[in-house]
């Protein structure tokens, strides 16, 4: 039941992903693109890193880019989010079998609660002035919620790196080395946020392991359930 409910998670949260590039809010950014968009509005800290995001007053693609942005977060908050809890929380009790479920438990929570902070990260991102320039103190209060994540996610994801070695196969020791990954993704862009792209690449190698694993156990019960 755990692989099953992860493998649909996981779909959801790539599906979530493939449409949010498909925003047409997004399309219409062009040359505005910036990388690492959100992420960058995440852990802004001043007037100027705002700028760096949106752009200063009267550019032509600073309304691009903040119809842009809550577009995303929209779908960030209503669709992604709760698809990485999902995936996260089976995926533990997944790896886990039978044998490691207070460690599932404190993985499960770690994802619960990083969940939780990002909603209320993107609602304080989504409850911004019009314009996009939140005051310090909502500023600071959005830096910490999207640290706190991260780093919680981060936790999670070592976790389940010591759930995946539970069981002696190749692919799980694969998908543990890889569920180590955001350790140095994660470090890279809090030393330079041209480093975003890393962390981001840390996580998704990291959770598309993950997913591997439990496509390969739904497989593995179904043939199983076919040969008794």
């Amino acid at each position: 039941m755990w692989a099953i409910l992860t493998v649909i998670a996981g779909l959801a949260m790539l599906a979530s992903t493939v449409a949010s590039g498909t925003l047409g809010e997004v399309a219409a950014l062009g040359d505005c693109a910036v990388d690492g968009f959100i992420i960058r509005y995440e852990l802004a800290r001043d007037a100027a890193d705002l700028v760096n995001v949106f752009g200063p007053a009267g550019d032509v693609c600073r309304p691009l880019r903040v119809d842009a942005m809550d577009a995303l977060n929209r779908i960030d908050l209503f669709w992604f989010v709760p698809a990485y809890v999902v995936f996260l929380v089976c995926g533990g009790f997944f790896l886990a079998g039978r044998t490691r479920l207070p460690l599932a438990i404190a993985a499960g929570a770690l994802a619960l609660t990083a969940g939780v902070l990002d909603v209320f990260e993107t609602l304080g991102l989504l409850a911004a002035s019009p314009d996009h320039a939140p005051d310090a103190g909502e500023m600071t209060t959005i830096y910490w919620l999207a640290t706190g994540k991260f780093g919680l996610l981060v936790l999670n994801a070592l976790v389940l790196a010591w759930l995946a070695l539970s069981k002696r196969s190749i692919a799980r020791w694969i998908a543990a080395g890889l569920l180590c990954l955001p350790v140095f993704g994660l470090a890279a862009m809090y030393v330079d946020l041209r480093f975003i792209s890393a962390q981001t690449l840390s996580f998704t190698l990291a959770w598309l392991g993950v997913l591997a694993l439990a496509i390969g156990g739904v497989f593995t019960r179904s043939s199983e359930a076919t040969v008794q």
